[in-house]
């Protein structure tokens, strides 16, 4: 199955996610598989991405279940920190997160992907976190 240049998909492997983010952004439904491969890139290892039983279990419980409503439980103060271009965890979900949290705030890197590498980009979540912590 091919997307274009927003990516492909060939036996479980995603070349190219460029323009992932702008698809949720924009509302758009994933092509099949997409989301599901970049959840499980997230919240598996290698080696439990090795093996079938631990990626049928992952693929059939946390990643697939929606919990907003569990989350919305959580009464104490949360600061949601997303990046702007980050594939595995859309600033949309996140987003999404801190308004269901009763006490929800939402920071956004901006021009970053999943990871946070440049010293500008790491100082800005943890100035927010600094920020956050001190009016608890």
């Amino acid at each position: 199955m091919s997307c274009g240049r927003r990516g492909a998909v060939r036996a479980g492997v995603v070349s190219d996610v460029t323009g992932v983010v702008e698809l949720y952004a924009a509302g758009a439904d994933l092509p099949p598989g997409i989301e599901t491969f970049l959840m499980l890139q997230a919240f598996l290892t290698t080696e439990q991405r090795g093996d079938p039983a631990m990626v049928e279990l992952a693929s059939a419980t946390w990643i697939t279940e929606d919990h907003l409503s569990e989350l919305a439980r959580i009464e104490a103060p949360v600061l949601v920190i997303a990046n702007e271009h980050d594939p595995a965890f859309p600033p949309i979900g996140q987003r999404a997160v801190a308004e269901a949290l009763p006490n929800g705030t939402y920071f956004e890197t901006p021009g970053v992907s999943h990871i946070s590498i440049d010293p500008d980009s790491i100082q800005a979540p943890m100035k927010a976190l600094v920020e956050f912590l001190a009016h608890r």
